[in-house]
């Protein structure tokens, strides 16, 4: 059964600790959803399901997806999470192709969304009281975001050097990513909010918007955000050009790299693609090392078709909203150049390596 993509949304990202912050999560994947429907000219009522990617959900709830559907209006359907860290937003959108395929359901919506600056901290020894000594507050920003663990740092620190990447070819990859955001068109849609002084409006990404941030100590990495995005996936075909689900390769290896690898070549040979084929290209960038060793493994990849309107070291890091930020620059990208082949691909630090490729087909 063929999957359609009818539309894809997100919100602008809120800097960390920034506009956002007070902000509930579920408030801003509601916008999202409701802008993912509104594109497609549907109503609420003709969403079956969500599936929300959500990799924070410590203190929201056993079930985040109900209360962004309730938040959306969509009080009728059943709605889940997945959580894969940084992939849960590309875990859900598979998992939505799967029920779409399957024939459980005809339309969805797929969201992503994370609050990191709404996570709290975690006490271990609070559970059965703080008796006689010190305690500690652990942080799951470093617990449940393994790029951030020093032992992960140095073993792509060891492929770095593998790969012969310097230092200089990170920075410089940064620095264009947030240049091509910053000269590419909008994106994203504007979001109002209440706020102490009165209703706020954000209409581009809060980073955007600052002086560039200086690199983390150690291991260069996006900033974290918070945000949201969603899609609407269905069986039907919409009127108009369509863009449709072309294929999907899922591979893991002890490398990351490798398996980002081994999902692109491996979904290219199941579509009888080249690499010039390709219009554009979204590659995750919460491992830097992604998009350069992408180049590398995949000759013929032209590097202006990569992440050609930028990627999260100019938006932020909303993990559960990655995958799902890959998709709607490749699916706003392809409509806009009338593009045909659109492939979004990522690696994850406990190996994995997904890639998902997009038809165009016009009017």
């Amino acid at each position: 059964m063929t999957v359609f993509l009818h539309s894809a949304a997100r919100t602008p990202y809120g800097a960390f600790g920034g506009v956002f912050r007070r902000i509930g999560i579920e408030h801003l994947t509601a916008a999202a959803i409701r802008k993912a429907l509104e594109e497609a000219g549907l109503a609420d009522h003709q969403a079956e399901a969500l599936i929300l990617g959500q990799a924070f959900r410590y203190g929201r709830g056993a079930n985040p997806a109900r209360l962004a559907a309730q938040a959306a209006g969509l009080t009728a359907c059943p709605a889940w999470v997945a959580d894969q860290g940084s992939a849960s937003g590309l875990r859900a959108v598979v998992a939505g192709i799967h029920a779409v395929e399957a024939g459980a359901h005809g339309t969805l919506v797929v969201a992503g969304a994370d609050s990191p600056s709404s996570v709290p901290y975690l006490l271990p020894a609070g559970r059965w009281g703080h008796r006689l000594g010190l305690s500690t507050a652990l942080d799951p920003l470093l617990l449940d975001a393994p790029e951030r663990d020093e032992n992960h740092q140095r073993a792509m620190e060891k492929q770095r050097n593998r790969l012969e990447i310097n230092s200089n070819s990170l920075i410089s990859w940064a620095i264009q990513s947030r240049e091509r955001a910053l000269t590419s068109p909008g994106g994203v849609f504007p979001v109002s909010f209440p706020g102490r002084k009165g209703p706020s409006r954000v209409e581009v990404d809060e980073l955007l918007s600052q002086s560039p941030q200086s690199a983390e100590p150690g291991w260069l990495l996006p900033p974290l955000a918070d945000g949201a995005a969603a899609l609407v996936l269905s069986c039907h075909a919409p009127q108009g050009s369509t863009i449709r689900i072309a294929a999907y390769r899922e591979t893991w290896s002890e490398v990351p790299t490798e398996a980002l690898r081994n999902a692109v070549h491996g979904l290219l040979q199941d579509a009888d693609l080249k690499p010039e084929n390709l219009d554009q290209v979204e590659v995750d960038e919460t491992l830097l090392l992604s998009p350069l060793s992408l180049l590398q493994a995949v000759p013929g990849l032209e590097p202006q078709r990569l992440n050609p309107f930028g990627g999260a070291f100019a938006t932020g890091l909303a993990h559960g909203a990655e995958g799902l930020r890959l998709l709607v620059s490749l699916f706003q990208g392809l409509e806009r150049t009338q593009g045909r082949f659109g492939l979004a691909a990522m690696e994850t630090a406990d190996g994995s390596g997904m890639a998902l490729l997009l038809e165009r087909t016009p009017a």
